[in-house]
């Protein structure tokens, strides 16, 4: 069983550390060759998180498509956007790609949530007061 992290970085080290004590090998994607988490990944793309497209051809290229059980990233932004895709390519369950900007932009999320979840209402702070 694969997963694929989107991010080999700093901040990708706990999740990659997390998924090696699930003795789950781990498949890394980040544009840094000298990425921290690297040397916990027992495959290694090197590609920008943001090349979604290139990132799917290099998976498929390491013939391991039927055994990828999640795509994952602790990053937030383009990065679920690269996830949303390439979990639709592979058929795995994700935020929906066609939704995915309203994940990303807390505006439009608002905007949908408020049709259903109660939110608090923001205010802004004089400081000068």
């Amino acid at each position: 069983m694969f997963i694929v992290s989107i991010g080999a970085g700093k901040n990708q080290l706990p999740l990659i550390r997390a998924c090696k004590d699930l003795q789950c090998k781990i498949i890394g994607v980040d544009i840094n060759p000298h990425a921290e988490g690297f040397p916990l990944c027992d495959f290694k793309i090197i590609e920008s998180i943001y090349n979604y497209h290139e990132i799917y051809q290099s998976l498929k290229e390491l013939l391991v498509f039927d055994d990828i059980a999640a795509i994952v990233t602790r990053s937030y932004g383009e990065a679920l956007r690269t996830v949303s895709y390439l979990c639709q390519q592979f058929k795995i369950p994700h935020i929906n790609y066609t939704m995915i900007d309203y994940c990303i932009d807390k505006s439009k999320f608002r905007t949908i949530a408020n049709k259903t979840i109660t939110m608090p209402h923001g205010f802004t702070i004089d400081k000068d007061n």
